[in-house]
């Protein structure tokens, strides 16, 4: 759903954020507060949550999300 909202908003400038879990992955807290357009996470494979994502946590215990800048989430 997230890959489908990415691939159908033209492309937006998105900001990872940290979820409300405790511990955080490597290349989670390395992408924190980090900004790229949506397609660069998708090529990547660095999808929240996404269970299989190119994550060290592999997505399953993810819990944080891309945002927009008016806001709006992307996220599983």
């Amino acid at each position: 759903r997230t890959q489908a909202m990415m691939n159908g908003a033209n492309n937006p400038m998105l900001t990872w954020r940290l979820g409300q879990t405790e511990v955080h992955c490597t290349t989670c807290l390395e992408l924190n507060g980090k900004k790229h357009k949506a397609q660069w996470y998708i090529d990547n494979d660095y999808i929240p949550r996404k269970p299989g994502a190119n994550l060290e946590c592999n997505g399953y215990n993810c819990d944080c999300d891309l945002v927009d800048s008016s806001g709006k989430v992307y996220t599983l």
